[in-house]
């Protein structure tokens, strides 16, 4: 049976949105999912086919457009799970099997790790604006209140005083009108920012596949994620690693045991208490029920067979490893910023 990738990146704002979108039209929402569409080029095998939306410049072999009908024995690998992809599959006669869409639903909300992870200090769950407003009067600033649904940084309110809700109040509000809680947390110093990476089976749950170390701008934004030998990477941060793995074995039964299978990425981070200024783990900042960016970096330092890689996203638009440009078929181009670019490192001093 031949594999056709999609990498449907938009799988978070599908959860949120439960977007009724057809499944073209879904990644003309942002540009993002546009690009990152071709993800699957790093790491669908050479006799693997790619579903996209719109051909680039100088499109590959491998390629199909969503229009194309003869799928006859193909068996559909999403990036996340997707109800508009199960869609699509039942219609054109792919093989898709996803777990249920309530329990994905579910595992990728903040909410569930928030509930299955110890709490940062005056952390809180949210459901209405007064219980907001009520401890914005109290502790330590700066905070953050964040979405249940969020990618690469978005879905946040940064508070550094409590005025700065005046202009984030609005946003609240329509956050609760959709009937989705908010989590309020401390923004903390963090030392260090890792995901560990897990596929999960039907038959036989978790399995490890590695562990990587990721770096975000001072706003929390992803920039880039490194891979290679953990103990180096991690330095003297090794043990908060050691610590998390065995504190996330309890969430991970849960997790297959509510019936999820497919790829897992637990992100986590070492914190400097506000207080106490104690270097701290925090073991669980979010569950991604999907193909992540330090699975991909995994795969291409296991490919490239390198001491150490990074992964990152560069502005010019130079050689990278995603297209620029993208050809719609009425003639129009769609250009892109950012390129998606990897870096074998063979000394670790590089980093």
């Amino acid at each position: 049976m031949k594999k056709l990738h999609l990498g449907n990146v938009n799988f978070e704002w599908e959860l949120k949105t439960h977007s009724l979108l057809p499944f073209k039209e879904a990644f003309l929402v942002h540009p993002n999912f546009l690009q990152l569409q071709f993800l699957p080029l790093l790491y669908a095998r050479d006799d693997d086919e790619i579903l996209v939306t719109h051909l680039p410049e100088n499109p590959m072999a491998q390629l199909r457009l969503t229009t194309e009908t003869d799928f006859f024995n193909h068996q559909l690998k999403t990036w996340g799970w997707s109800e508009t992809a199960q869609k699509w599959a039942n219609e054109n006669a792919l093989t898709y099997t996803p777990p249920s869409f309530t329990t994905v639903r579910d595992i990728a909300s903040k909410v569930f790790s928030f509930t299955h992870s110890p709490k940062l200090p005056e952390a809180h769950l949210f459901h209405t604006l007064e219980e907001v407003e009520k401890w914005l009067k109290t502790g330590f600033y700066p905070k953050v209140l964040k979405t249940c649904y969020g990618l690469a940084g978005r879905g946040r309110f940064l508070l550094s005083q409590p005025d700065d809700f005046i202009r984030m109040r609005g946003g609240v509000i329509k956050n609760f009108e959709e009937g989705y809680p908010l989590i309020g947390e401390p923004w903390v110093e963090r030392l260090l920012d890792f995901s560990t990476q897990w596929m999960i089976s039907k038959e036989h749950g978790p399995f490890y596949l590695g562990a990587t170390v990721m770096e975000n701008t001072a706003s929390g934004q992803y920039e880039r994620t490194l891979a290679g030998d953990e103990e180096t990477l991690f330095g003297p941060y090794h043990f908060f690693l050691l610590q998390h793995l065995e504190m996330i074995k309890v969430p991970l039964d849960r997790i297959a045991k509510e019936g999820y299978f497919g790829p897992l990425g637990i992100d986590a981070m070492v914190y400097r208490h506000p207080t106490t200024m104690n270097e701290l783990l925090h073991p669980i900042v979010e569950f991604n029920v999907r193909k992540t960016m330090g699975w991909l970096a995994l795969h291409l330092h296991k490919k490239k067979q390198a001491p150490f890689l990074s992964l990152s996203y560069v502005s010019d638009p130079g050689p990278g490893l995603l297209p620029h440009e993208l050809f719609l078929a009425n003639g129009e181009k769609i250009s892109f910023r950012k390129q998606l670019k990897a870096d074998i490192l063979n000394q670790y001093g590089r980093i």
